[in-house]
């Protein structure tokens, strides 16, 4: 659960291929990202600061997530 305007993630992929991540905010579909290398990643930019409960699919296991941050 959260309350921001935005929301970074820093992930990373072991492997050579990208793998996808399905972003959901509150249930509904928001994004897909490919994570390809370690990096910041932008999740989420709203208009405005709400208050949600974020969610991040992988169908592929080994998807490294270190840190969100929030702003």
């Amino acid at each position: 659960h959260f309350h921001a305007r935005n929301i970074f993630a820093v992930m990373g992929n072991p492997g050579q291929k990208a793998m996808v991540v399905n972003v959901l905010l509150n249930g509904k579909k928001l994004g897909v990202f490919k994570v390809t290398r370690h990096a910041l990643y932008t999740l989420v930019k709203l208009q405005h600061s709400k208050s949600g409960v974020l969610e991040l699919i992988s169908k592929e296991p080994g998807l490294e997530l270190y840190t969100f941050t929030f702003g």
